[in-house]
């Protein structure tokens, strides 16, 4: 069956700051698996143990489509927050969702606040243990290809001294390409890879992570963790 993109997330008109977290760890993976299932994509995770107790860390992820924020919703640990463009802010009902999970808009027109955005970031992360969701590539891939990773994330991971951990999605521009509005019926496969320390030099982090993405997405995401499964 498939689902209008347009339905991504869920219309709750609550704003105070301590319903974030619960908004993240159960009312945004129950409305990412309810889509899924409705859509017909199974979701395949593996490596989620990697992501232990709460601490100062950044997960990247490689970014094809829309669905990656609902992805991420399902892998999401306590303490999450995601980074995204600034012209998220005036796309409902995804702007209310994003507001609502305490999301870090970024103008990337103004490099000026991008940076102070990030190094606030940076110090929440540090300062509270959070977990900061963030693509690399700073848009979605049209193609489906690997962008190039900007340096960005990983001085924030820097200044904040947390840790890196990938995330690697197969099969979203299969199921919602950006030019879509219906989601496809279809497979999904996430991986998370194991922590990596925080960077010492940012330019040859990004440049190391984005090897490997382009390794891993060519091998097909080569994991032995066991998967968990969803909407099968």
């Amino acid at each position: 069956m498939a689902v209008a993109a347009a339905a991504c997330g869920p219309l709750i008109v609550l704003s105070a700051g301590w319903l974030r977290d619960p908004l993240l760890s159960v009312v945004m993976p129950w409305f990412a698996r309810a889509t899924f299932a409705l859509a017909g994509v199974a979701v395949e995770v593996r490596g989620a143990a990697h992501l232990g107790s709460r601490a100062p860390r950044v997960l990247v992820l490689n970014h094809s489509s829309t669905l990656d924020l609902l992805v991420m919703a399902l892998v999401a640990p306590p303490g999450a927050r995601a980074l995204v463009k600034r012209e998220l802010m005036w796309v409902p009902p995804v702007n209310l969702a994003l507001w609502l999970v305490g999301t870090i808009f970024v103008d990337r027109s103004d490099p000026a606040s991008s940076i102070r955005a990030l190094d606030r970031a940076a110090d929440d992360v540090r300062a509270y243990g959070l977990t900061l969701m963030i693509a690399p590539e700073g848009t979605r891939s049209r193609t489906g290809a690997l962008g190039a990773f900007k340096k960005g994330p990983f001085h924030l991971a820097k200044r904040a001294g947390a840790e890196i951990v990938p995330v690697v999605i197969e099969g979203a521009h299969t199921v919602l390409p950006p030019s879509g509005w219906v989601v496809r019926p279809g497979r999904l496969r996430v991986t998370l890879h194991p922590p990596e320390p925080p960077p010492t030099d940012p330019t040859a982090a990004a440049a190391s992570l984005e090897g490997r993405y382009r390794g891993w997405l060519a091998a097909g995401g080569a994991a032995t963790a066991p998967a968990t499964r969803y909407c099968e």
